[in-house]
C-alpha cells in the first residue's frame, strides 16, 4: 500500500525544465508562466491572457472526496495574481468547468478586469459570483477572438475518460452557481482546445487529455500545452491516439505537459506531484518523454512554477 500512497518526485525530469526568462528583454517576446494545473499566463508585454486561473486549491483530498463545500478564496487569488505579476488581464479562459479549472475564474476576472470567456457552464459560474454581464462572454467554437496581437479560437474537444464516473447526471451547469457548493457541482460543461495565434508564433492549449478525432486537422501550432491528468490509467492505444490527434496533428515542435501537480496543496517549488493512489503522472510523463525522443524535431519541456519563461523572442 505504501507505494500507492507515496508522492512521486519531479526530480527525474529536471533536465526538461525550461530556464526562466532573462531580465530586461530588448526585443518583442512572448512569455508564459505556469501557475499550476492548467493555469497559464501568456503575455507579449502589451496584452496578457490566462487559462483557467485556479489559485484557491482547497486543501485536503479527503475534504474534496467527502464533498465538503468549497468556494473561491479572494485573498489567495489576490496573492497568486500578485506573485505572477498580474495587474490586468484581457481575458481569463476556463477550458472546462470542473472546480480545479474554473472555480476561481470569475474572481480572477473581477480582480483583473478580464472578460470571462468560456462555455455557458463557465458563464453560469460568473453569474453566480455576481460578475457583471459586461465581463461574461460565451464563446462560439471556431470564431476568432482578438485581444491585442492575440487571436484566440476555441475548438470543441472532450474530457479525458474518467476512471471513476464523477460526471453523474447533468454535465452542464444550467443555472447560476452560488458557492460554497460541493466540488461535484462544478460540472464539466463544454470542453475546449484553445488555439492561440500571435505574430511571434502559434500555440495550442489542451486543458484535458481528451480529444475529438480530426478536430485539430486544420490548425497548426509550434507549441502544445497538453494536460496529462487522468491519462495514466488509459490503454496505450488511447495515449497513442491522443498524441496523434493533438500533438502530431498540429505539427508541434515543442510539447509541454500540464496537470500533474497536486492541486489540493499550495503551488511551490519543487513541484508536488499528484499522489500515485490518484494518478501515476510519472508514467504519463514517461510516455511523453518516449514519444518526443522518437519524433524528430519535437522537444519536451517542463515549466517551473511561477517563473516567466520565454516562448518566442
Amino acid at each position: 500500500m505504501g507505494k500507492f500512497l507515496s508522492r512521486a518526485s519531479i526530480e527525474p525530469y529536471r533536465q526538461y525544465l525550461a530556464e526562466p526568462a532573462p531580465e530586461g528583454a530588448g526585443k518583442p517576446r512572448l512569455t508564459v508562466r505556469f501557475l499550476g494545473v492548467t493555469t497559464l499566463l501568456f503575455s507579449d508585454g502589451e496584452t496578457s491572457l490566462m487559462t483557467d486561473g485556479f489559485f484557491t486549491r482547497p486543501g485536503g483530498l479527503l475534504k474534496i472526496a467527502l464533498g465538503r463545500k468549497i468556494r473561491p478564496d479572494g485573498d489567495l487569488i489576490q496573492r497568486g495574481l500578485h506573485s505572477a505579476g498580474v495587474e490586468h488581464l484581457a481575458a481569463v479562459m476556463p477550458l472546462h468547468s470542473h472546480y480545479d479549472h474554473a472555480m476561481d475564474s470569475p474572481e480572477v476576472a473581477r480582480q483583473t478586469g478580464a472578460i470571462l470567456l468560456g462555455s455557458e457552464s463557465s458563464a453560469n459560474l460568473g453569474r453566480g459570483w455576481g460578475l457583471p454581464k459586461s465581463q461574461i462572454e460565451v464563446v462560439i467554437p471556431g470564431k476568432p477572438y482578438q485581444f491585442g496581437d492575440f487571436s484566440l479560437t476555441f475548438i470543441e474537444s472532450r474530457h479525458v475518460p474518467m476512471r471513476v464516473n464523477i460526471l453523474r447526471g447533468r454535465t452542464e451547469i444550467v443555472e447560476p452557481l452560488v458557492p460554497p457548493v460541493p466540488p461535484l457541482d462544478y460540472k464539466v460543461g463544454q470542453v475546449y482546445s484553445l488555439h492561440i495565434k500571435h505574430p511571434l508564433g502559434n500555440l495550442l492549449v489542451q486543458g484535458s487529455a481528451g480529444f475529438l478525432p480530426g478536430a485539430l486537422a486544420s490548425f497548426s501550432a509550434d507549441v502544445v500545452y497538453l494536460s496529462v491528468g487522468g491519462l495514466a490509467h488509459l490503454e496505450r492505444a488511447y495515449k497513442e491516439a491522443l498524441f496523434k490527434e493533438v500533438v502530431a496533428a498540429v505539427g508541434a515542435s515543442r510539447l509541454v505537459p500540464l496537470h500533474y501537480d497536486n492541486f489540493s496543496r499550495p503551488l511551490q517549488e519543487p513541484l508536488r506531484l499528484i499522489p500515485k493512489i490518484l494518478d501515476d503522472v510519472c508514467s504519463s510523463l514517461d510516455f511523453l518523454v518516449e514519444k518526443a525522443a522518437a519524433q524528430p524535431g519535437l522537444v519536451l519541456q517542463l515549466l517551473p512554477a511561477w517563473e516567466e519563461v520565454v516562448i518566442f523572442g
